[in-house]
């Protein structure tokens, strides 16, 4: 059907060949036309399938890989767990203890005496709060404390010449033993003015500083522990048919060139099913880093990284 329109027009320029004798060039022209269009009308299909093709996948990359090769890609941490040509494994020190300290009260943060990175003692101020609203309710508590207790006397004592009755004594206890409450009460909320360290260990980080005002529960500063600290090692998990309990090995520490002898001391509930490992934890003794006298091997930080090699391997 896409001819007519060709054939039309050759008609208006000339008619057919073998009809022209005076209009040659004409109908050459014509002709030219006329094939040309024929021709792109017939190639032009496959012409536009060539320059576009169908997207298609390179050869042997129509499915994922571990379709085709029968195997899955390694899954994250996998490659810890693989032992090196010396059999050795990577090992991580890490603190047990570590904690995120919150403020017990609303209130402004007067000091924070231990700066990051410093040892502290056990039981030795990390945080002031301004406390003087708290002091004061104290005081107003503890006077009133006084009032009642004078006031259940007085009841106790009118009770025996039987100028009153048992009951007027009972309501004045009761009310000494509530202003013995808000007693107790206020000095637990003046306890919280101060933040002190439940352990020996060093401040990692502030989350508050001095002079800022924070609310309850807030988080402050963040401690961590140096009093025993720990080497977690990721096991390929066949190693569980002879390791134990108590498996004694030596750890390479990086940071301090020492090597540590140690045992085993705990070992993970759970493999994990796509790297086939488990998490092995061994302890290391440590004394407070602020000891400078310490040997190199208790001047050890959490963070610190090594190898470990054990005594037994299959």
């Amino acid at each position: 059907m896409f001819l007519t329109p060709l054939r039309s027009a050759y008609a208006r320029v000339g008619g057919s060949p073998s009809s022209q004798s005076t209009g040659g060039a004409v109908g050459t022209v014509a002709w030219a036309v006329f094939f040309s269009a024929w021709a792109a009308l017939t190639v032009q299909p496959s012409f536009a399938q060539s320059v576009n093709p169908t997207p298609s996948l390179p050869a042997g990359l129509s499915d994922p890989p571990s379709v085709l090769s029968g195997t899955s890609v390694p899954a994250e941490g996998a490659l810890d767990a693989l032992p090196s040509a010396n059999g050795s494994l990577r090992a991580l020190v890490t603190a047990p203890q570590r904690a995120m300290l919150a403020a017990g009260l609303a209130g402004r943060i007067l000091d924070m005496p231990v700066r990051p990175g410093l040892p502290f003692s056990k039981g030795d101020p990390l945080v002031h709060f301004d406390c003087a609203p708290m002091e004061a309710s104290l005081n107003g508590a503890k006077a009133a404390l006084r009032g009642a207790r004078a006031a259940a006397n007085a009841k106790e004592r009118l009770a025996s010449f039987q100028s009153i009755g048992q009951a007027e004594v009972e309501m004045a206890r009761a009310s000494a033993a509530e202003a013995k409450a808000a007693v107790d009460s206020a000095e637990i909320t003046v306890s919280y003015c101060t933040i002190k360290a439940p352990y020996d260990g060093h401040v990692v980080d502030f989350a508050a500083h001095p002079f800022e005002t924070v609310q309850q529960s807030q988080p402050v500063l963040e401690i961590i522990g140096d009093s025993a600290l720990e080497v977690e090692i990721i096991v390929p998990s066949g190693w569980l048919s002879w390791m134990r309990i108590g498996s004694g090995l030596t750890v390479h520490i990086d940071e301090t060139g020492v090597d540590i002898k140690t045992k085993v001391s705990r070992i993970g509930a759970q493999v994990d099913p796509a790297s086939q490992s488990v998490v092995v934890t061994a302890e290391v003794p440590a004394s407070p880093a602020k000891d400078k006298n310490a040997p190199p091997q208790t001047r050890l930080r959490a963070g610190m990284s090594g190898t470990a090699i054990f005594e037994q391997k299959p």
